[in-house]
């Protein structure tokens, strides 16, 4: 009877410890997101096509509150063929989850500074994006959860060659998919 109560009693402390959510004060998270979109700029016929890969790294200050540093790769190519470009940018992100079960759905923004190297120049081009995002984070295990976003970002390309500069603003959907790992 007395192995019977403390069986039962580890039994009952060890799933209160597994129940707590990922999403509190001092977990680290590891993740990111792959996505491909498809965009056109006021004024021009042709559409960019983007595939962007953005790993982050985050850690929670307060339950359900997000502060990370997301890297972004990302390469785009003009539809009509004429060029094809990769950037490599930096920068920081929040997030507020909001608990509900495996279901954790988020609101966020971020802000990445960018730098492009083109295929066919030596232009110098730099980009700003200000993004924000809304999507689900889906818990396979306590710790591991895959994610679906949708985002809307606003973009500022900068474009410098010898004796020119050129400014270009556009807009961005986005639908992506992630995976993130919690570690407490």
């Amino acid at each position: 009877m007395k192995k019977l109560f403390v069986l039962s009693a580890l039994f009952f402390i060890s799933t209160s410890i597994l129940a707590q959510s990922p999403l509190r004060k001092g977990t680290y998270t590891v993740g990111g997101n792959i996505s491909f979109s498809n965009y056109s700029e006021d004024g021009n016929s042709g559409s960019t096509s983007f595939f962007i890969l953005a790993p982050n790294l985050g850690y929670f200050f307060v339950n359900n509150f997000y502060t990370g540093l997301s890297l972004q790769y990302t390469h785009y190519s003009a539809s009509s063929g004429d060029f094809s470009n990769s950037s490599y940018g930096l920068g920081p992100a929040i997030r507020y989850y909001f608990s509900k079960n495996n279901l954790k759905p988020f609101l966020g923004i971020n802000y990445t500074y960018s730098k492009t190297t083109e295929s066919n120049s030596d232009d110098e081009n730099s980009q700003s994006d200000f993004t924000v995002s809304s999507g689900i984070n889906f818990f396979v295990t306590n710790y591991f959860a895959l994610e679906g976003k949708i985002s809307y970002s606003f973009l500022s390309r900068n474009s410098s060659s010898t004796g020119y500069s050129n400014t270009v603003k556009s807009k961005l959907l986005n639908i992506g998919i992630g995976a993130n790992y919690f570690i407490n």
